[in-house]
């Protein structure tokens, strides 16, 4: 309920009866609601992407995977940042932190229609692709997805460096359980990482 036009707030109203009277409560729970929202957030979000940390992708995932209508064409794809450790002592953590950052951005916002993306944790991220009307959809997005390795990102006004990432992914065809099928998008991940380390 909105008091005025800046400020939202909350109100839970409750029924009394009292013999022949009918009478109504409401009170404000705006802080409550408020706190409520701050600790799930902090327990579901990973603070330093701002993307879904591993408890609140699965949580997620369960919900969306006991509606497999709703799932429709879709891919998890399981992602690893190359280089870290490079950057890490090249430049410092805090540049590595950056790093981290600049390709949870990359995955996040890379135009899907309907996506949803986590630091699954450490360097490790995974974005889940669905809804898709057709698999040829689904594979041109996975493909712009790999144009995404190698670009430059800025660490700081003088700082550049390639974003480097191996990634692998499962079709939700493939299964009906996510673990499974993250499972099988980190195997093809990593087969994706000692490929690029051969060539890099």
């Amino acid at each position: 309920y909105r008091f005025d036009d800046y400020t939202a707030h909350y109100v839970k109203i409750e029924e009394v009866i009292r013999g022949n009277d009918v009478m109504g409560i409401i009170m404000d729970v705006t802080e409550e609601f408020i706190e409520r929202q701050r600790i799930e957030n902090e327990r579901d979000v990973d603070v330093l992407t701002g993307l879904y940390n591993r408890r609140g992708l699965e949580g997620r995932l369960q919900r969306m995977f006991a509606d497999p209508d709703q799932l429709r064409h879709g891919a998890m794809l399981m992602f690893d940042a190359d280089g870290l450790k490079d950057i890490n002592d090249r430049y410092g953590h805090e540049y590595g932190d950056i790093y981290l950052r600049r390709i949870a951005e990359a995955i996040a916002n890379f135009g899907a229609r309907r996506h949803m993306a986590a630091r699954y944790g450490g360097d490790e991220f995974v974005l889940f692709l669905y809804g898709y009307d057709s698999e040829q959809e689904l594979n041109e997005d996975v493909r712009r997805l790999e144009k995404l390795q190698d670009i430059m990102v800025q660490l700081d006004r003088n700082i550049s460096v390639p974003l480097r990432f191996s990634f692998g992914y499962e079709t939700t065809e493939h299964g009906e359980n996510y673990s499974e099928i993250l499972r099988q998008a980190d195997v093809k991940m990593y087969a994706s990482k000692r490929r690029r380390k051969s060539v890099l």
